[in-house]
């Protein structure tokens, strides 16, 4: 057949060898869309065109597809974890590793900070007891540890505020720990100036003959580490019987400030003992204070609570009960 039908009717037929076979003509020719080798080009589709119905729905697919994968890593974390444990609790909450473990070292290094100021005080009093003048030395060359201590946990937790920005329980637990490694240092202060009455003062034969003195310093002593306990827990007791503690401290130091004004009348000699005594005591008062704040940190980190301003515990909170 002769393609005479793709000759335009304004074209000018010279001869009958200008007409062509449809054979013979160029496949590229009779399809504009192919390419030199024959194959259909791909077209591109317009910026702004329609996806098909088709396109859309495999994206639907892949989509839930990786939501169902992120789900089922995230169930073998949790198993991997334990049973709804912190770490897991942790991811959920969308916290990354290096934040855990900026986390992690604050609360090692709280720990630690406890452990020695604890340490401390326990030594100063059996300082006093036995007149140890070498254990006496001992607490007093760890205050400065306990400073650095102090130094370094405010700028680890100045610098977690800063890089990680926290939000709810952890930014709470980090803000109290500034203040919980004030309330340890200032116990390292007190129990050093403990150590250094060993030094100055002869007072064992007083510490001896006071049986008040004792059941103050192991009052503050348990009140201390419960406070402590309860911080790393993060569960809070009975506040209130925490309290009575306190106030119990505070009776103690008054029994004893009368037995030794007694005492000075019948041995006026013995004053600047007594002087040096009192000093102690006032020590241990104090310490059974800052047991408190530490105490009364724990709501604040668990629930937000700040039970320290409550109504029925201002009395008790009143500074001047411990100066």
């Amino acid at each position: 057949m002769i393609g005479i039908d793709r000759i335009d009717r304004n074209d000018r037929i010279d001869s009958i060898d200008s007409i062509r076979p449809v054979d013979s003509i160029d496949a590229n020719a009779r399809d504009p869309r192919k390419g030199k080798s024959g194959e259909k080009k791909r077209e591109k589709r317009k910026p702004g065109a329609r996806r098909t119905k088709a396109a859309e729905t495999r994206t639907r697919g892949t989509a839930r597809k990786s939501e169902e994968e992120a789900k089922k890593k995230r169930k073998k974390r949790r198993a991997s974890d334990g049973n709804g444990t912190e770490t897991a609790g942790k991811r959920e909450r969308g916290i990354m590793p290096n934040e855990e473990k900026a986390l992690g070292k604050i609360r090692g290094k709280l720990a630690f900070m406890s452990t020695v100021t604890r340490e401390m005080f326990q030594k100063a009093y059996k300082a006093l007891v036995s007149h140890d003048s070498e254990l006496g030395k001992e607490v007093i060359m760890r205050d400065t540890a306990a400073d650095d201590l102090e130094t370094e946990l405010t700028e680890l937790c100045l610098s977690f505020l800063a890089l990680y920005a926290p939000k709810a329980q952890d930014l709470r637990y980090v803000v109290a720990v500034t203040r919980i490694a004030t309330d340890m240092e200032r116990i390292a202060d007190h129990s050093t100036a403990m150590g250094r009455r060993v030094l100055t003062s002869h007072l064992s034969p007083m510490v001896a003959s006071h049986a008040s003195f004792r059941e103050m310093v192991d009052v503050s002593e348990s009140m201390l580490e419960r406070a402590t306990d309860s911080l790393f827990a993060l569960k809070f007791e009975n506040f209130d019987e925490f309290l009575r503690d306190l106030v119990r401290v505070k009776t103690l130091r008054t029994e004893l400030e009368r037995s030794l004004a007694e005492n000075l009348g019948k041995d006026p000699e013995s004053g600047l003992q007594t002087v040096h005594f009192l000093e102690v005591a006032r020590r241990v008062s104090r310490i059974s204070g800052h047991a408190r704040n530490i105490m009364a940190m724990v709501p604040y980190v668990t629930k937000g609570e700040l039970i320290r301003h409550k109504a029925e515990n201002r009395e008790v909170y009143d500074a001047d009960t411990f100066n």
